[in-house]
């Protein structure tokens, strides 16, 4: 008992503390709005000034494997800036500047060779920029927070080419910029203290001024202080969820393939049903304040349809709970995926 109390304890410390812009759910809902794409322009331009940023397009964050063996990456934002330059921007709380180094030249190589080649010349290709923020210690110099890497020779220092470049900016050490006074900072170095302590209460006198200076760093406050609590919750939770099925997964995959497959799927599926279940009562809620079912795929970073087929079944299955509906939806996508396996 004192086990599960501790567990539920942490939980609720989890979801109780302040929101972080490092945080993946949150660093997407404020920067990768489809519909407003303002915010994630300011800071790109503010890494770069010199491009003139004029459109901003997305991508689904995660790629179309060509192969079986091939896995997919998993993009945090991913798109194209002027119809020209792909770019990805990708938030990293931990890691090393070893591995993560290898990590961000992984993410450009796939970027670079995702893009169609067959019968068209390689000048044809558009350059890629990956951007990482690393909130974690990655350069060697305590006072480096910005460093941009790219092809360069040896003896003459020549770029072999402008179609790859990659950067990094680390926040982990953002505290230091404390010494310099805050109208004398650079926009970069105002994003660096807004991507480390947005959401810190101990540090919100110095994010005011800050957002008394620069618009872009305002906008991607307020619009993280604008999430609802009720959305807050339902995020925390699934990622508790989503993080005790990787731990499931790991469990399993050390067991004997017969032993593990029915229990697996058995733990994956409730886990899926209740993740689902808390995503169908906050939507719930937020019908019935009015908001609309593409309001709603905004505040919750899903697909239109997906919240709309839940609406509809709402109002057919007036007495189903949530997690009726939400058992409903698995076993009608667990018969299309027989379908589909049969007809092919």
């Amino acid at each position: 008992m004192n086990s599960v109390n501790t567990k539920y304890n942490l939980s609720r410390l989890k979801r109780n503390k302040p929101l972080s812009l490092t945080e993946d759910w949150v660093f997407k809902h404020v920067f990768c709005n489809p519909f407003n794409l303002e915010i994630l322009k300011f800071l790109l331009q503010a890494i770069h000034p010199q491009l003139v940023i004029k459109k901003i397009v997305l991508f689904p964050n995660e790629e179309t494997v060509n192969f079986e063996d091939q896995k997919a990456n998993r993009y945090d934002a991913r798109g194209l800036i002027n119809d020209h330059l792909m770019f990805n921007v990708e938030m990293q709380r931990s890691g090393s500047k070893v591995l993560q180094g290898i990590r961000i030249a992984f993410y450009a190589s796939r970027l670079f060779s995702s893009q169609p080649i067959r019968g068209v010349d390689f000048s044809k290709l558009k350059p890629i920029w990956v951007l990482m923020i690393a909130d974690f210690p990655f350069f060697d110099d305590p006072d480096q927070y910005f460093e941009d890497y790219s092809f360069v020779g040896s003896y003459n220092v020549k770029p072999l080419t402008e179609y790859i470049q990659l950067s990094i900016i680390e926040i982990d050490r953002a505290e230091r910029l404390a010494k310099k006074p805050t109208e004398q900072l650079t926009a970069l170095e105002r994003w660096v203290v807004i991507l480390k302590y947005a959401g810190d209460p101990s540090k919100r006198a110095w994010i005011r001024k800050i957002m008394e200076l620069d618009e872009g760093c305002r906008k991607a406050v307020e619009r993280m202080e604008a999430i609802p609590r009720e959305t807050v919750e339902f995020m925390r939770q699934t990622d508790e969820m989503v993080h005790e099925m990787e731990l499931m997964g790991q469990y399993f995959n050390g067991m004997k393939k017969g032993e593990r497959k029915g229990r697996k799927e058995g733990r994956q599926e409730g886990l899926q049903q209740g993740i689902l279940t808390n995503k169908i009562q906050l939507i719930r809620k937020k019908a019935a304040k009015g908001k609309t079912a593409e309001a709603i795929a905004e505040d919750l970073e899903e697909g239109t349809a997906l919240i709309q087929k839940i609406l509809q079944l709402m109002q057919r299955y007036s007495d189903f709970s949530d997690y009726q509906i939400a058992e409903y939806l698995i076993k009608n996508k667990r018969s299309e995926n027989k379908t589909s396996s049969v007809l092919r």
